[in-house]
């Protein structure tokens, strides 16, 4: 029953390892800006 969707989603988390390691640079600058948003709002 589920199988159909577990072939959508198979190639999407093979994926997502690769999207997490380009993602994880972009979090770490991304932090210390939401932390002079959270001062100044």
């Amino acid at each position: 029953m589920s199988s159909p969707f577990t072939r959508e989603f198979a190639p999407f988390t093979r994926e997502f390892p690769l999207f997490t390691r380009e993602f994880t640079p972009f979090t770490r600058e991304f932090t210390p800006f939401t932390r002079e948003f959270a001062v100044y709002s």
